[in-house]
């Protein structure tokens, strides 16, 4: 698998580590987000800093800007589950197939109504 991360010139050098040893060490997706995550922070302290028309907030803010969408791209993507999914998940169990083709016909019948 490609990691996403690697296509930027500025990731890949933070993304091998060397150790106390010299030997490089490939860094995990958490700990490549951590760092750019600290990255980001120390870039945003630095901008609060300098004025508004200063020559180097453009190009510091592109670099936040590529730095974010980096994070983005390395977050963990969960399925955010409440409990509606899981009564589906137990009604999908206990139904026949029939009963619960009757049911998504019913409830998008009812989103239509609504949506009129």
């Amino acid at each position: 698998m490609e990691n996403l991360f690697l296509r930027s010139p500025i990731n890949r050098q933070a993304a091998v580590v060397t150790s106390q040893n010299g030997c490089s060490d490939q860094l995990t997706t958490e700990q490549l987000r951590q760092n750019l995550v600290r990255k980001s922070q120390r870039l945003r302290e630095d901008l609060a800093e300098l004025p508004k028309g200063h020559w180097k907030r453009k190009e510091m803010g592109l670099e936040l800007y590529e730095i974010n969408e980096e994070i983005k791209t390395l977050k963990s993507h969960k399925k955010v589950r409440d409990l509606s999914n899981y009564i589906i998940d137990v009604l999908k169990e206990r139904m026949t197939k029939f009963e619960w083709d009757k049911t998504v016909d019913e409830a998008v019948r009812r989103k239509k109504e609504e949506e009129v």
